[in-house]
């Protein structure tokens, strides 16, 4: 990707492609990309699957997976919403699942990919049990999950107008 980042149209470059894969917020630079054009992109270019990782995101901006259109999206839920590292999800369209299965290979083979992921054997699953409690606890706090990631933002870009201006340089791309 270039940088700085002077436009969204520079990121992806036409060719075929039979799978996309496009983070949704990059490590280092952090820059929210925007998913939404890219898959709309990725569609009109003729790839065939969109697959979007999403580890930074949940958490820090709203996500609509319809919206977004893509056929896989993935995020872990140990960032931002406080759970152990093993916690995170896998969303796949009805269409593209249906040529997708588990890694691991079960007696549930051939019944669907949420199928076959709901047990692969001797994984201890109780860190997923967390789940419905850390909504319960994000509510504990003053304007829950959207105070959160306001919070979050507007400390990030406050520690990188205060960086680019200790280091003489910008930001590179819009905080917003």
């Amino acid at each position: 990707m270039p940088f700085p980042l002077t436009s969204n149209y520079k990121i992806i470059y036409s060719r075929k492609v039979r799978l996309a894969v496009i983070d949704h917020i990059t490590s280092m630079p952090s820059v929210v990309i925007p998913v939404k054009q890219l898959t709309e992109i990725c569609r009109e270019q003729g790839v065939d699957r969109v697959f979007i990782d999403a580890a930074h995101s949940i958490g820090n901006i709203d996500i609509d997976l319809q919206a977004i259109g893509a056929d896989f999206y993935t995020s872990n839920l140990h960032k931002w919403f406080f759970c152990p590292p093993s916690v995170a999800f896998l969303y796949a369209k009805k269409s593209a699942s249906a040529d997708a299965h588990h890694l691991v290979v079960t007696h549930e083979y051939g019944k669907g990919l949420a199928v076959e992921s709901s047990w692969v054997g001797n994984r201890d699953y109780s860190a997923q049990l967390v789940i419905p409690t850390i909504f319960e606890f994000l509510k504990q706090f003053d304007g829950g999950l959207e105070e959160i990631k306001r919070f979050n933002h507007e400390k990030v870009v406050a520690m990188g107008k205060m960086l680019a201006e200790a280091w003489g340089t910008g930001l590179g791309t819009s905080p917003e």
